[in-house]
C-alpha cells in the first residue's frame, strides 16, 4: 500500500517528535507525561479546580482525570481539598513543589525553544512568526464556530 504524506504534514510530525524528544530529554520532567505536564499549568492558571473541570478542559473522562491527578497527587505535585462549601466536591490545586517544577520546566523549555529557533535566520523567524500567528489566528477562528 503506498500512502503518501503532504510534505508539509509530515515536517509538522517530525518537528514535533523532535521537539518532544529534546525537551523532555533537556529537562528533568522525564517522569512526567505531556500531559500531567499540562495539567500541572492548568492548576497553576485555574487553582481549586473540581475534577470535572480538569476532565472538561482536557475532554476526557472523569475516570481518565482522576488516574491523571492522582499521579500528580503521588508525586506530590498536587493536593486534594474538601469544598469549604460543599463537602461532596473535592478541590484540586497545584503544590509548592508542582509550582516550582512547573516554572523550572517552562525555563528550560523557553531556553530550548529560543535555541531551536536560533537555528533560523531573522528573516526566516519574522517568517515564522508571521505563519505561526496567521496559523493560530485561523484555527481559534474555526474552534469558535
Amino acid at each position: 500500500m503506498d500512502i503518501k504524506q503532504n510534505p508539509i504534514v509530515e515536517a509538522i510530525f517530525v518537528l514535533s517528535k523532535l521537539l518532544k524528544e529534546q525537551i523532555t530529554s533537556d529537562l528533568k520532567l522525564v517522569h512526567l507525561s505531556v500531559l500531567q505536564l499540562q495539567a500541572l499549568v492548568f492548576l497553576h492558571q485555574h487553582p481549586n479546580s473540581a475534577m470535572s473541570d480538569i476532565a472538561n478542559f482536557f475532554k476526557i473522562e472523569l475516570p481518565s482525570a482522576t488516574s491523571l491527578i492522582n499521579k500528580l497527587v503521588d508525586m506530590d505535585l498536587a493536593v486534594r481539598q474538601e469544598d469549604k462549601k460543599d463537602r461532596r466536591l473535592v478541590r484540586i490545586s497545584i503544590t509548592n513543589r508542582g509550582e516550582n517544577l512547573l516554572a523550572e520546566g517552562m525555563k528550560a523549555r523557553a531556553k530550548h525553544m529560543e535555541k531551536v529557533v536560533s537555528y533560523l535566520s531573522q528573516e526566516d523567524q519574522q517568517a515564522f512568526l508571521r505563519i505561526l500567528q496567521n496559523l493560530i489566528k485561523t484555527m481559534e477562528e474555526q474552534h469558535e464556530k
